[in-house]
């Protein structure tokens, strides 16, 4: 699973992909770029979404929330 940090704050911001987000790194860039010098900022890219990994599983919500627990 690829993530992105960025950003050294004390409080840290999680950015997960909703549908049709296709590269969650990419896409949040500017907004990863606003929030990181006050911000730890990290963004998730599940399997099969940016530059994560292709998995087998089904791309269910299950699944999904299992993968990034």
């Amino acid at each position: 699973m690829n993530v992105l940090i960025q950003g050294q704050g004390e409080e840290t911001v999680v950015l997960l992909p909703g549908l049709g987000t296709g590269t969650p790194a990419l896409d949040f860039k500017p907004l990863v770029e606003e929030l990181s010098p006050f911000y730890r900022v990290v963004v998730m890219e599940p399997f099969g979404y940016g530059l994560s990994d292709i998995t087998e599983k089904e791309r269910s919500t299950a699944h999904i929330c299992d993968d990034t627990q």
